[in-house]
């Protein structure tokens, strides 16, 4: 049984599929917004609550924790739990799904989901799914190992701050490698022939910390070649694994940590992992494992939770695919006989074939949304709408590189929409000029167009909040001042992320010019916003703990 859910310009739409009891259901998950806002608060408490805990790779040791914030993580992961049932629950769609499933017995559900995404943080295990189901994890990018020899033995390779689980390996006779070169590493992993890898260290995601950083793409080859000797299943007891899921490695199992994981905690999961697995298979020595774990540490609500289990699913038994394949020939269809009769152009047929990937790309099949999307620009190099999906298709497997390109693409054949993006990025890579120029040439554009007035007025107000932010970033607060009111001029008609966004900026702005009532006016602003994620992801934390401590100086406590 498989649940798929996947977010597409930010609206969430699920699918839950399962050829046992013989249904498909589909809808969209609505008003989201508290829920994403105490995700991302929960994950910040639980940072801060487990700084003294010592995480792999980390050197020093920050102050003890205090008892308020013990108590803080208790109630918003409590709440995060609540807030989490309510919104699958809210839907009518979902909820007959679940007593279908649950009529008919089905106790195992596969979530399908982006792994580098904010859904994969959820904490699905505690909500009403995981009261009801054993629950697994799938991405649609799981390859084939293909045509394989059968492996057997541990292959341990040990990095930084893993080298306390040598003792556990060494007592199940595990192929043990300490910090090795890159040329080690690989050489090990395409001869060893075993069928689990073990790495215990400190990761950030998408590289290994060993002797050196061992990128992730190098590590994808390496891996590849290991699956071919026998190599079934990879244990990653290390923070932020989630890259590692998207890396497409041809296993059939991963587990990893999603959230930075305490030294003391990964050790004890490596070895109720190894002790369980003895007769049983990796899922169940996992589930035990887990389990063990969370009893051991009942202190840290959600640790069962941030640990996960990701299986290679037959493609073919994904939900919503073959659907979408039903769709896109019907639309096929359409375009080709409205090309007879109508005799249609070469635009009209590649908006159409734009408008299938964005489809397919909705539905979660990205390989073939990016292959489309590449067929509209080779029939069509002028139209900018290929180029620009391209590029949030590259943005949404984290190859910003890609994004970049395409977005500039986009830009040049005059599509509006794809300059906040590029300027966005342009910033997150520390290019502030850039994303000063892009922006400007954005509003030129805009302005330019005989577009209508709230569609242009938001892309102006964007790009100058992006202006704002760059002149802000380079230390000319005039500048970015300047950019600021002329951003708010267009405040009649601005959406709740431009406004987030303008809101943002103006209270670092006033902050740092000690305009002190400015910045406690938008302060509240900020505090009151409806808006769920500003377009800034990694700054609006912090905007949020600037605003909340200027409002409480401001003696306004009943805003908080």
């Amino acid at each position: 049984m498989f649940l798929s859910i996947n977010n597409f310009e930010k609206r969430y739409f699920f699918t839950w599929h399962s050829e046992k009891s013989k249904f498909h259901y589909e809808g969209e998950l609505l008003d989201g917004f508290k829920l994403f806002q105490t995700l991302n608060n929960w994950i910040e408490i639980y940072k801060t609550f487990c700084n003294s805990r010592f995480f792999r790779g980390e050197i020093t040791r920050q102050s003890q924790t205090s008892r308020n914030v013990e108590q803080e993580l208790i109630e918003v992961f409590s709440e995060l739990v609540s807030l989490l049932t309510q919104w699958l629950k809210n839907c009518e769609a979902f909820s007959q799904a679940d007593r279908d499933a649950l009529r008919n017995g089905e106790r195992h559900l596969t979530l399908i989901i982006n792994p580098q995404s904010n859904l994969a943080l959820m904490p699905w295990e505690e909500c009403c799914l995981g009261q009801d189901y054993i629950i697994s994890y799938a991405s649609r990018n799981f390859s084939s190992p293909g045509n394989a020899t059968k492996g057997s033995g541990i292959l341990g390779i040990l990095g930084q701050m893993g080298e306390n689980d040598r003792q556990i390996l060494e007592k199940y006779e595990a192929t043990i490698l300490e910090n090795p070169n890159l040329d080690t590493l690989c050489q090990s992993l395409r001869n060893s022939g075993s069928e689990v890898i073990y790495y215990g260290g400190h990761s950030d995601g998408n590289n290994l910390y060993l002797g050196e950083s061992i990128s992730s793409e190098r590590l994808r080859r390496a891996v590849k070649a290991s699956a071919k000797k026998g190599a079934k299943f990879l244990l990653a007891n290390s923070c932020n694994g989630s890259g590692l899921v998207w890396l497409d490695l041809p296993l059939s199992a991963f587990i990893i940590w999603k959230l930075p994981v305490p030294d003391a905690i990964a050790h004890d999961f490596a070895e109720f992992f190894f002790e369980a697995i003895d007769g049983r298979n990796y899922s169940q020595a996992f589930y035990e494992a887990r389990e063990r774990l969370a009893d051991k540490n009942a202190d840290i609500p959600g640790l069962r939770t941030m640990v996960q289990l990701w299986e290679r699913t037959n493609s073919s038994s994904f939900p919503s695919l073959k659907k979408t394949r039903r769709l896109s020939m019907k639309l096929i269809r359409k375009i080709a006989i409205g090309g007879f009769v109508a005799a249609c152009t070469l635009p009209f047929f590649t908006y159409y074939l734009n408008l299938i990937a964005v489809d397919i790309d909705r539905k979660g099949n990205v390989s073939l949304a990016s292959s489309l999307y590449d067929l509209v620009n080779t029939l069509n190099d002028n139209q900018g709408g290929g180029y620009y999906n391209k590029a949030s298709v590259a943005e949404d497997r984290g190859n910003l590189e890609e994004a970049i390109i395409n977005y500039q693409k986009s830009a040049d054949r005059g599509s509006v929409e794809a300059f906040p993006s590029l300027s966005r990025l342009q910033l997150r890579e520390g290019n502030y000029q850039q994303a000063i120029n892009t922006a400007s040439r954005c509003i030129e554009v805009a302005l330019s167009q005989d577009n209508p007035e709230i569609w242009t007025n938001n892309n102006v107000s964007l790009c100058y909040a992006r202006i704002a932010w760059g002149y802000w970033k380079l230390g000319d607060l005039v500048l970015a001042d300047l950019a600021i009111q002329k951003g708010l001029k267009y405040s009649k008609w601005r959406s709740d992320n431009v406004a987030f966004d303008l809101y943002c900026i103006a209270l670092r702005v006033y902050r740092d010019t000690d305009k002190k009532d400015l910045a406690r006016k938008f302060s509240l602003k900020i505090i009151e916003s409806k808006n769920e994620i500003s377009e800034l992801k990694q700054i609006k934390s912090n905007c949020i703990s600037d605003a909340r401590a200027l409002a409480s100086i401001d003696g306004s406590k009943e805003h908080l």
